[in-house]
């Protein structure tokens, strides 16, 4: 367990190691172990103790395996972002081009890159257990709770990379007759160049 301070563990007394660290004990709020720094100390309360700083986690193998998960997910968001920008392109008259992409900045901004960080940042606030304070206000948050932040963020996350999917997929189906690319063009051309040869 990770305690803010000594006195939020309730240690009375600490000790001073030989490489400057301090070591609390008497800490009435920590669970017992069988751990002591005297080793021929028996098994009171003067045997339980607290070091200075959070307690290690070890993630293990999870952390690799949310690595891949995340570059997969956005290896192929980032694949269909070309295709997207192409249609966004040739749906439109060739006049209406540039008031298309400025629309599509504008919606872009108004609906992403705007709120995100607002609904983000909330929903990292509210995991939020312990808050700092200062004399007049609410100051920075001094510990999260790690499974609900986890959980909301990504999750958060998946719910709208699944949203942006179905719009994707709507677009492939209503627009799966749109030329992309101008094959017919430059089939044009090359029988242009060889009838004139």
């Amino acid at each position: 367990r990770t305690f803010i301070s000594p006195c939020h563990a309730g240690c009375s007394d600490y000790r001073t190691l030989a490489n400057g660290s301090k070591v609390y004990t008497d800490c009435s709020c920590v669970p017992k172990t069988n751990l002591s720094l005297d080793p021929t100390a028996q098994e009171d309360d003067n045997s339980w103790f607290l070091t200075e700083g959070a307690c290690s986690v070890d993630c293990g193998n999870r952390f690799y395996i949310y690595l891949a998960v995340v570059c997969f997910v956005k290896f192929i968001g980032a694949s269909g972002r070309t295709s997207n920008f192409l249609v966004s392109l040739r749906c439109v008259d060739q006049k209406d081009k540039t008031v298309s992409m400025a629309l599509s900045v504008l919606l872009l901004t108004v609906f992403t890159f705007i709120p995100a960080p607002i609904l983000f940042g909330y929903l990292i606030d509210s995991t939020c257990l312990i808050w700092g304070r200062t004399c007049t206000r609410k100051g920075n948050c001094w510990l999260y709770d790690a499974d609900k932040l986890k959980y909301l963020t990504n999750f958060t996350s998946a719910a709208f990379i699944a949203l942006g999917t179905l719009f994707d997929v709507g677009v492939w189906y209503y627009a799966k007759g749109l030329k992309i690319f101008d094959e017919d063009v430059d089939e044009e051309k090359s029988s242009q160049n060889l009838n004139s040869q």
